[in-house]
């Protein structure tokens, strides 16, 4: 039997930033009623405060394992206070909880469980102490920018992994999860729920729109303004088909482009059509309907900056945790 724990030192550390939707009613993320993780006690623990502590950690992650990917299957659960805090058997094994048994630790657990660092092709990708397979890059990729790689060892894997209380987890986690899964020759289901459309952006935390002010030339930049009908504030979403996705303003149908900036406060503008990655997105959801909107060619998101007054310029910025409702965004008609 191995033991998969959770107390090795990770030899990377995680890249940090510098700053502290409509979905789909049919494919709705927190209802949907496909294939589906499910849990049961092998034995319950002795102690009811830890009885409870599990069933909502468990309760929690395989919710968003469900949320945001269409795995099934039943995870068998345990106590066991001799464990320094959990492991798993192997793949598709039981999962045992010991001195660690929050969400995180659940949500890093159901990896194991899915595969990760348990699967018999796990060692084919990971014997570099980087992940060499091309979903696992790509995907990690779309989230930091094209330089982005994925440390890994015999079992974990970082950015993204769960391994520690600082790190984050939800959908990260399940996406490159995912991507790792599809490397290995398994599956990967996770899910892409935004529909082709044209649709406005509000920002979580001011409720103010993305809007390019009527601005109709190359490198003018995008703002936000209140709410109108104007169709300043009217996106057109296209998918790529490859996890990204462009967005035309239907003034002046000049696409949103980071103009080759990089830096963090550097303004985001539009541009005519191309194949530059400064005009490809990425909508990792956070929660709630809101994602995240980070470029392609610098893993950077669209952030207000904090500044909620009409016609503030948006600017990029690095991603915070998911944490920073300025560079939250959600699709509304």
């Amino acid at each position: 039997m191995q033991d998969f724990r959770c107390t090795k030192t990770i030899k990377a550390i995680l890249k940090t930033t510098c700053k502290a939707g409509l979905m789909l009613a049919a494919l709705n993320l927190a209802t949907a009623s496909h294939a589906a993780l499910t849990w049961s006690w092998i034995s319950l623990p002795s102690d009811p405060n830890i009885q409870t502590a599990i069933t909502n950690s468990m309760n929690a992650a395989v919710g968003d394992f469900n949320t945001f990917a269409d795995y099934s299957g039943n995870i068998q659960v345990r106590y066991n206070s001799g464990v320094p805090t959990a492991q798993t058997d192997g793949y598709n094994g039981w999962i045992e909880f010991g001195g660690s048994y929050n969400t995180r630790t659940a949500e890093h657990e159901i990896s194991h469980w899915l595969g990760t660092g348990t699967y018999g092709t796990w060692g084919n990708f990971s014997s570099t102490g980087t992940w060499t397979g091309g979903n696992g890059i790509a995907r990690v990729q779309q989230f930091d920018g094209p330089s982005a790689g994925i440390g890994c060892d015999t079992q974990h894997y970082w950015p993204y992994g769960a391994n520690y209380d600082n790190e984050p987890w939800g959908y990260r986690h399940v996406a490159i999860c995912g991507a790792l899964r599809a490397d290995m020759g398994l599956s990967d289901t996770t899910k892409f729920p935004y529909a082709a459309g044209t649709y406005r952006l509000q920002n979580r935390a001011d409720g103010e729109y993305l809007d390019n002010l009527g601005a109709t030339v190359n490198g003018s930049t995008v703002s936000q303004w209140s709410s109108s009908a104007s169709n300043n504030q009217k996106w057109v979403l296209t998918s790529l088909g490859n996890g990204y996705y462009k967005l035309k303003c239907v003034t002046g149908g000049l696409y949103l482009d980071t103009v080759n900036n990089t830096a963090n406060g550097s303004s985001v503008g539009q541009w005519q059509n191309s194949t530059s990655w400064n005009q490809q997105w990425a909508l990792t959801p956070s929660d709630s309907g809101y994602f995240n909107l980070v470029c392609r060619a610098s893993g950077q998101c669209l952030d207000t900056y904090g500044n909620a007054s009409n016609g503030a310029t948006m600017v990029n910025w690095g991603w915070w945790w998911g944490q920073d409702y300025n560079q939250q965004w959600r699709l509304t008609n």
